[in-house]
């Protein structure tokens, strides 16, 4: 004998979510201050003033997610000379602290200073959608590369005193101070 079991209709469309990736825009900057405090605790937010910078100079390098009107990842660049670029200069160097006064509509780099994805929306291949979209623009502007940097919290304090490579490694054996 067999048993039916009888299911109650599932409407999956509850559970889709709308993704959109597009252009930060000034009206997305506390929720941009609000994921960076998450993302990196203790490190310096962007002030509005370094958003009104970066969106007057290279606002399609700044690139966001929203899934439901949510933001939940972003990825901040501005163009670069590789021939003006050196591997020592430090990430407040190469970003004007943020303000990307030294972007360069000329040059044939796309540097990445910054990418961060909301940890209640990680494992979604956020990060993955952010960096094809920096290549689609490196593509639109014929650009020859990607270069990323980044900040690292406390360095500043040792740049004199140790490589980048010795605070990383000493920072991430927890071997410091």
């Amino acid at each position: 004998s067999e048993t039916l079991i009888s299911m109650e209709k599932i409407d999956i469309h509850e559970f889709e979510y709308q993704l959109h990736i597009r252009s930060l825009r000034m009206e997305d900057f506390e929720q941009l201050v609000s994921m960076q405090k998450i993302c990196f605790p203790g490190m310096q937010v962007w002030t509005r003033e370094n958003s009104e910078n970066q969106l007057s100079r290279f606002p399609e390098g700044q690139i966001v997610v929203e899934i439901d009107d949510r933001l939940v990842a972003s990825s901040g660049s501005l163009v670069i000379d590789s021939e003006d670029f050196d591997m020592n200069m430090s990430w407040d160097e190469v970003c004007d602290h943020g303000n990307i006064g030294t972007h360069d509509p000329e040059g044939d780099t796309l540097y990445g200073m910054e990418i961060m994805v909301h940890p209640e929306f990680r494992g979604m291949k956020l990060a993955t959608r952010l960096y094809e979209a920096r290549k689609e623009l490196v593509r639109r502007l014929n650009l020859q590369r990607i270069v990323i940097g980044g900040r690292l919290p406390g360095y500043r304090n040792y740049r004199d005193k140790m490589g980048i490579s010795q605070y990383v490694d000493r920072v991430t054996s927890r071997a410091i101070f």
